[in-house]
């Protein structure tokens, strides 16, 4: 009788010792989840390890799909004012003239192109006037060519890249509207 009360607390104090070691090396696999963000796996790791608290996981994952959706709207910004100043282009080359629909397109165009430098990490500072077109045509036509340009360079810059290219054609988009809202008064 004494050998199995012995024997029944002996497992006893194995399985708690077991069960203290499983608790302790979970609770410190959560704090360094929670202070270096989720581990990273090896190829040698098993699968039974914890990738990370769920609600972290679920931050990121919101998070990357947040950053997703703006670089979206971005894209389809600088698709808008492509399309815009070709309506533009196509109505100046029928009309001879820029009428009230074309001007309001124009400050479309700028909201956009302001938005999307805004986003690319712009700031509001003056573009240089070196290289301002002669007349009308020529303007619209390099309004074209750079909204185009523009375009391009949004759908292939990734979404979390700040680009010098995209500010740069932003900054010359905005001094071209600037010169068409006078000339066109």
């Amino acid at each position: 009788m004494l050998f199995k009360i012995l024997y029944l607390s002996l497992l006893a104090v194995t399985f708690g010792a077991v069960a203290i070691a499983r608790s302790d090396a979970n609770h410190r696999a959560d704090d360094q989840t929670q202070i270096g963000g989720s581990q990273s796996r090896s190829s040698g790791d098993d699968d039974s390890k914890p990738l990370g608290l769920p609600e972290a996981e679920m931050r990121a994952r919101n998070e990357i799909k947040y950053y997703e959706k703006l670089h979206q709207e971005n894209v389809d910004r600088a698709r808008e004012a492509a399309e815009l100043s070709e309506k533009i282009r196509a109505a100046y080359d029928i009309n001879k003239s820029v009428g009230q629909a074309e001007r309001k397109n124009l400050e479309r165009i700028e909201k956009l192109v302001r938005r999307i430098r805004s986003a690319a990490g712009g700031s509001n500072g003056d573009a240089n006037d070196n290289d301002s077109p002669r007349d009308l045509p020529a303007a619209l036509s390099r309004l074209t060519e750079a909204s185009g340009a523009l375009k391009t360079g949004v759908e292939k810059t990734p979404r979390m890249v700040v680009s010098a290219a995209v500010i740069e054609r932003s900054n010359e988009l905005l001094q071209l509207l600037r010169y068409l809202r006078t000339a066109t008064r």
